[in-house]
């Protein structure tokens, strides 16, 4: 009866192995997912101010200080985004 129970406790740590292994395949499949996705928005938002003209990594640093901190863009840039998200 003893070596019965010790088989069973055997057999659910097995599954229990097991599942903890899929959990953390399917985690790294989502971590990766989101990887992607934000590699494409990445990439997206760049092709859209390589095709304004900014070209180089300087220019568009500047750009990003003066979004950051010049009050006219950070609400206009405020507005936009309260815009989509509640669309």
């Amino acid at each position: 009866m003893a070596k019965n129970l010790e088989e069973k406790l055997k057999s659910i740590d097995e599954k229990i192995s097991q599942l903890k292994a899929q959990k953390q395949l399917i985690q790294n499949k989502l971590k990766e997912q989101e990887r992607k996705t934000r590699t494409k928005k990445l990439i997206e938002i760049g092709a859209i101010f390589y095709s304004a003209g900014i070209k180089d990594q300087e220019t568009a640093s500047k750009i990003k200080e003066l979004l950051l901190h010049d009050e006219k863009f950070k609400n206009f840039i405020q507005e936009l985004t309260t815009k989509r998200n509640n669309s």
